[in-house]
């Protein structure tokens, strides 16, 4: 008797890319007898590229925002605030554009946040002399990912941001 697998949704491209490369795959090792030429293995490799191109633009745009909410927490300088803040928009924005268009990679976050984290304060330490950087994440996905929340302003910028101009 045949089994026949359940194919996830399209709606999820992550997940539906693995399966499909994952289909193909089986199909290759049964060798169909086919009257065209179709390179099965070929084809599996670019799904699972495509669908690693996903998971890297994910992991880049996580680090952007960790990077800078970093600095938004922990670097004592108003100036460079305003773009900082922004960046944090946009990346949120675009993780939100991914998770619409691949909710499977939603559970990613947490697998890669400790690593990501540790390459994100390295990077706000090469540039800024900030202290009490944690070296574990201080903010839970929830937060990092919430439209509307922000980290605590570091001692002192939060007097000069209140001040006039």
């Amino acid at each position: 008797m045949t089994e026949h697998a359940v194919l996830p949704d399209r709606s999820d491209s992550q997940a539906w890319l693995l399966a499909q490369a994952a289909a193909l795959r089986r199909a290759a090792a049964l060798r169909p007898n086919l009257p065209i030429a179709i390179d099965w293995e070929g084809i599996a490799e670019e799904l699972e590229a495509v669908a690693a191109a996903e998971r890297n633009e994910l992991k880049s745009r996580l680090l952007v925002l960790c990077e800078h909410l970093a600095k938004l927490a922990y670097a004592p300088m108003v100036d460079p605030r305003n773009g900082w803040q922004r960046t944090v928009r946009e990346q949120r924005d675009r993780i939100g554009f991914l998770f619409e268009e691949s909710p499977s990679l939603r559970r990613r976050v947490e697998e890669q946040l400790d690593r990501l984290w540790s390459k994100a304060r390295r990077e706000v330490l090469a540039q800024y002399k900030v202290r009490d950087l944690p070296k574990r994440c201080p903010w839970t996905v929830e937060q990092i990912l919430a439209e509307d929340w922000w980290p605590p302003v570091p001692e002192g910028v939060e007097e000069e941001l209140a001040q006039p101009v």
